[in-house]
């Protein structure tokens, strides 16, 4: 499955122990994870405030936006120019649920005696 594939289950609100693999995948590049700490801080951000706090160049920044909002981790939001960026921490929240289901599934936690 690719990841824009995992966006449009996103938006109708499913979730499959694929899709969070994609969007833990995403999330997991230390500058992306950066980033949507930085957007769960601040709320809603514009590339060049985003990119103003890292020492990439804005292009960069701009493809680590692109990978996480085509994982449905963020989104966006158009006013004139200017593209504003948010994280979608209902969907950050139910990837890593998603992600610890999958694990139990897989590999039940063994219990203490």
């Amino acid at each position: 499955m690719k990841i824009t594939d995992a966006r449009t289950r996103a938006a109708s609100g499913a979730t499959t122990d694929e899709e969070a693999l994609q969007a833990v995948l995403a999330a997991i590049e230390p500058t992306r994870l950066k980033i949507l700490f930085l957007l769960g801080r601040r709320k809603r951000m514009c590339v060049g405030d985003i990119a103003s706090g890292f020492k990439i160049s804005r292009p960069a920044v701009s493809h680590h936006l692109k990978v996480l909002k085509n994982s449905g981790l963020v989104q966006t939001e158009r006013e004139g120019q200017e593209i504003y960026y948010a994280v979608r921490m209902n969907r950050v929240i139910e990837t890593l649920r998603a992600l610890a289901d999958a694990m139990e599934r897989c590999c039940p936690p063994q219990r203490s005696t």
